[in-house]
């Protein structure tokens, strides 16, 4: 219940609610002094109760948990790494592979030198299997510059891959790293 004009600073957005928020996010002045955007979360999901400063498309890119693994053609070790990880998380999680992505987690892999649309190398494939992994449905990406932005860690299979990464987007310097710190992943 909203006593005044939509608030532009959090101060006045608390006092709106009156104690019942459990966690505010404090970035100052709203942008073009426009009202707040007031999201409520429950669990996974989440609504806006209040549209405000920060549009409903980018806070859902932030409600996104986005993992990137980059190789070189995209059809051995980074896919093997993204079906891999997908897998844990689900385990981990007590989520199936839709569920995973219903709440907010995207699992994906790219490559430096990879054409558009390539399958799974014959290996990756076998190997997976011995794991009760299908990796028939990959098809291969090129690395995109847009991949990167939205990605909140990157894991590269070696220097070479970092370099890449790091030339299409220097700032992504700290959400890059070595997937195995000891040394490269060998094809």
């Amino acid at each position: 219940v909203y006593k005044r004009q939509a608030p532009v600073e959090l101060s006045a957005a608390l006092e709106d609610f009156e104690g019942e928020v459990s966690f505010a996010i404090d970035g100052g002045r709203t942008r073009y002094a426009q009202p707040s955007t007031v999201v409520e979360v429950n669990g996974n999901q989440w609504r806006i109760v209040r549209p405000g400063a920060i549009e409903e498309r980018a806070i859902a890119r932030y409600a996104v948990s986005e993992v990137l693994f980059v190789c070189t053609g995209n059809s051995c070790r980074s896919p093997m790494a993204e079906y891999l990880f997908r897998r844990e998380l689900s385990q981990q999680l007590g989520l199936s592979d839709a569920e995973l992505t219903a709440a907010g987690y995207r699992i994906g892999s790219a490559g430096t030198s990879a054409y558009a649309g390539g399958a799974a190398s014959s290996g990756a494939i076998e190997a997976l299997a011995s794991r009760q992994i299908d990796l028939t449905p990959h098809r291969s990406r090129p690395l995109a510059v847009e991949l990167l932005h939205r990605a909140q860690w990157i894991y590269v299979m070696s220097d070479e891959h970092r370099r890449a990464v790091l030339e299409l987007l220097p700032t992504a310097a700290d959400r890059v790293q070595l997937l195995d710190p000891e040394g490269p992943v060998s094809d």
